[in-house]
């Protein structure tokens, strides 16, 4: 007792003889410090609430309405079979012109089952869906700051916390619906990594049952929950070592791996992957292209992690500039890591387990480029980034810090300050706000689309110009008017003219009168080689390759099962963010078609598919 006592007493002498202000360092360590910043980070996502549904939102929740798909497998879009792709395609669902052997299937039994139940008890309501993912979000925030608690000093932990609550990635999981599974598998397996840590240090017993399960809970929600099991196996390494070796570090970690071996065979046994998109490159099904991405997408994920440049602007940007910035992230945080001082500071012994997990947490996520699949390899890296702010201001309130080395360490704070406490929390509100306006825009979009009375129709739009109008306006106006729609082809991926030529009572041809300024055959469902004389059937119509233009279709010709003025019928043009139904020309006449508008700048998200 006396030595506690004396420890406490000479603590505020040694922080003044290090320099650092006793006022901020008992603020930073205070255990309500926590509590702000977490309440600071629900304040900051409370602006999701407006948000309403966006994209595949719309997707998920007709499929529950019309039992496409059962409710614990929605994120089961195709399996790869070149019968089940056909079907698909026939009935407007996907694009006519979808690779047969296309797949694309999660294995998310615990999203889907949630989100199953946020459709039975909200409806067509999403302010229940987003009080939903804020309740995760919140769980998230405060199993992170049980996390850095444990393993870095108060002051450490407390701005981690800040700035893994500021981190931009993190907008896209609580924001959008859709993209919640990665709360839902993130909660479980941090709490799973917790239990387990409290497990091997303390000897707490139930820890050794409850982390396996909540991993595997954590699994049950996305394939994001893999992020956790390089720091559970790195903390084991690290253990073991100080308790009986790599053989006790092989015995700790054991469960995971099991685990992990177990899903992964699970996964590929049940169907799980993607095949023949360009927006997901699953490391069991393409390999090749899988690794060749993640080539740029490492340095990419750095650039956000290190300094704080998001993710998801740098897919709006050529690729090699931002991986330079990730490169050059890793050498400003090596050099502030070797300027800082105290070189036997515990925190730097948590360091050296927890980056390199963090590095290797990075691979789930690999598949796509998104700042959200950094939410669990985040906890390591915001560990990094709280030591060297922490570090920074400790040495910079020192008088034996002098020189160049004192303004290395201001000019190394500055950089993190702004990167990661200024532009990240921009960048987070500027998600939230281009998911508002996008999901805004692309409804109203979607319903300019008048399909009139009975009977439901068969619509064909000529052409549109991204996957957020052609593919997700059918599912917006299916939702939001089921039984008005029959069936949705679209018919041409592109932003150019085009000219359509009635060339029969039944049928009519469409030609491009220019280049397209953009083609979107290939933007998520990949597009399969074209050749002339291609035919395809789709909503009661045979759709025919007449032309090609840089190897893309040119020149349509498209023949109904009825008259082009019948009832059920309904074709569509989009102009100026509107589908407008036009006058069918006599036979053998023709009529100039506009040029359908692309998103403008302030709304759209991004080049790419957003990633569910």
């Amino acid at each position: 007792m006396a030595a506690t006592s004396s420890a406490r007493a000479s603590a505020p002498k040694l922080a003044i003889a290090r320099g650092t202000r006793p006022d901020l360092r008992a603020l930073l360590s205070h255990r309500r410090a926590g509590v702000v910043v977490i309440g600071l980070g629900i304040l900051l996502a409370l602006p999701s609430l407006a948000v309403g549904f966006f994209a595949d939102d719309y997707t998920f929740l007709v499929a529950l309405r019309h039992r496409v798909r059962p409710f614990y497998d929605l994120f089961r879009f195709s399996t790869g079979d070149v019968e089940q792709t056909r079907h698909l395609m026939v009935s407007g669902d996907y694009p006519w012109w979808t690779a047969l052997d296309f797949k694309l299937h999660f294995i998310r039994p615990l999203t889907s089952i949630v989100l199953a139940i946020d459709s039975f008890l909200f409806g067509n309501h999403p302010l229940g869906y987003h009080l939903d993912a804020l309740a995760w979000y919140l769980l998230l925030l405060v199993g992170a700051w049980m996390f850095f608690r444990r393993v870095l000093s108060g002051p450490a932990a407390t701005l981690a916390l800040f700035v893994f609550t500021l981190r931009s990635g993190h907008a896209l999981p609580y924001a959008w619906i859709s993209a919640r599974h990665v709360l839902i598998a993130a909660v479980p397996a941090l709490f799973a990594l917790l239990a387990h840590m409290r497990a091997v240090r303390e000897d707490w017993r139930p820890g050794r049952i409850l982390a396996p399960l909540l991993l595997l809970v954590g699994l049950a929600g996305s394939e994001i929950a893999l992020g956790i099991v390089p720091f559970w196996v790195a903390y084991d390494v690290m253990a073991g070592r100080a308790k009986g070796g790599l053989r006790r570090a092989a015995w700790l970690c054991a469960p995971a791996v099991v685990i992990t071996a177990i899903y992964l065979v699970s996964y590929r046994l049940f169907g799980g992957g993607a095949l023949d998109t360009p927006a997901y490159r699953n490391p069991l099904n393409d390999p090749g292209g899988f690794a060749l991405g993640a080539i740029a997408r490492v340095p990419t994920y750095l650039a956000d992690a290190l300094l704080g440049f998001p993710v998801g602007v740098s897919v709006d940007l050529p690729l090699w500039p931002v991986a330079a910035v990730g490169v050059l992230g890793v050498l400003f945080c090596v050099t502030l890591f070797v300027v800082s001082r105290s070189t036997s500071d515990p925190d730097r012994t948590t360091l050296a387990w927890v980056v390199p997990a963090a590095l290797l947490a990075i691979g789930p996520g690999l598949s796509t480029v998104w700042g959200h699949a950094l939410l669990l390899p985040d906890l390591g890296f915001s560990a990094l980034i709280g030591f060297l702010l922490w570090r920074a201001i400790d040495g910079l309130s020192s008088r034996n810090v002098v020189g160049l080395e004192r303004y290395g360490l201001a000019a190394g704070a500055a950089v993190l300050v702004v990167g990661h406490l200024l532009l990240a929390p921009l960048a987070s509100a500027q998600t939230t706000w281009r998911l508002l306006r996008g999901g805004e825009m692309y409804r109203r979009t979607a319903m300019t689309a008048d399909l009139g009375a009975s009977p439901a129709k068969r619509v064909f739009l000529i052409a549109a110009p991204d996957a957020k109008t052609y593919f997700y306006a059918r599912d917006t106006v299916e939702m939001l008017a089921p039984e008005a729609l029959k069936c949705w082809s679209v018919l041409a991926a592109t932003n150019a003219h085009y000219r359509f030529t009635r060339t029969g009572a039944q049928a009519f041809r469409i030609e491009q009168t220019e280049a397209p300024t953009e083609e979107n055959y290939d933007h998520f469902f990949s597009a399969k080689r074209f050749a002339v004389g291609d035919v395809v059937e789709q909503c009661g119509a045979t759709i025919r390759v007449d032309a090609l233009r840089n190897g893309k279709p040119s020149i349509l010709s498209v023949a109904l099962d009825e008259p082009l003025d019948s009832a059920d019928v309904v074709l569509l043009a989009l102009d100026d963010h509107r589908f407008h139904r036009f006058p069918l020309p006599a036979i053998g006449d023709s009529l100039d078609l506009s040029k359908p508008p692309l998103v403008p700048p302030p709304v759209r998200l991004s080049n790419a598919i957003v990633p569910r």
